[in-house]
C-alpha cells in the first residue's frame, strides 16, 4: 500500500437506462446460473440499484449485500457493541490498542490528526473483528456516526492526544 501512488481514473458512463440494465441483468443472470453458491446469489440485492425503475441508493444496496454475505459466513461483529478510539496524535500505544480492541469487537477509529498513516495501519490489522476508519469527519457526520453506533452500544471510548 502506498498513499503516494499515482492513479488514473478512466471515464465510464455511470447512468443506467433500460437498455444498459438489460445487458447488465443478462450478464448477472448467466453468472448466477454458473455459480449457485450463496455469496454469488446474494448479488441479486444489487438489482435494486441497477434497475432504473427501482433505483435504490448505491451505498445502501452494497452495504446490504456485504452484510448479508458476511452474516451468512458467520460474521456477527456488526450486531455487537463497539469500541471507539479518537486519535489526535499517534503514539506507540495506539496500534496495539486498536489491535487489542479488534480482537473482541469492532473498533471505530476516528482520525483527527492533520496527517497520519492510520488509514494504512488500520487496514493491516488482522483480528477477529473489523476496524472501521473515519478521517476528518464534520461535526454533523460525527454526530450521525455516534447516533448510529450508540444504538448497538459503546463498550469503550478512548482518546489518544
Amino acid at each position: 500500500m502506498n498513499k503516494k501512488a499515482l492513479t488514473f481514473h478512466i471515464f465510464h458512463p455511470s447512468e443506467f437506462d433500460e437498455h444498459r440494465y438489460d445487458g447488465w441483468k443478462t450478464n448477472l443472470d448467466y453468472f448466477l446460473e454458473c455459480h449457485p453458491m450463496f455469496e454469488v446469489q446474494a448479488q441479486n440485492i444489487l438489482k435494486e440499484f441497477f434497475d432504473p425503475e427501482i433505483r435504490k441508493s448505491w451505498w445502501d444496496c452494497y452495504i446490504r449485500f456485504e452484510k448479508v454475505v458476511r452474516a451468512h459466513q458467520g460474521y456477527e461483529g456488526d450486531r455487537l457493541p463497539v469500541s471507539i478510539i479518537v486519535v489526535y496524535a499517534e503514539g506507540p500505544e495506539l496500534f496495539p490498542a486498536i489491535s487489542a480492541g479488534a480482537a473482541h469487537r469492532e473498533v471505530l477509529v476516528i482520525d483527527k490528526t492533520p496527517s497520519s498513516d492510520l488509514d494504512i495501519l488500520c487496514q493491516c490489522i488482522n483480528e477477529k473483528f473489523d476496524v472501521l476508519y473515519y478521517k476528518h469527519l464534520s461535526e454533523d457526520q460525527l454526530i450521525e456516526l455516534y447516533h448510529q453506533y450508540a444504538l448497538r452500544g459503546i463498550v469503550k471510548h478512548e482518546i489518544f492526544k
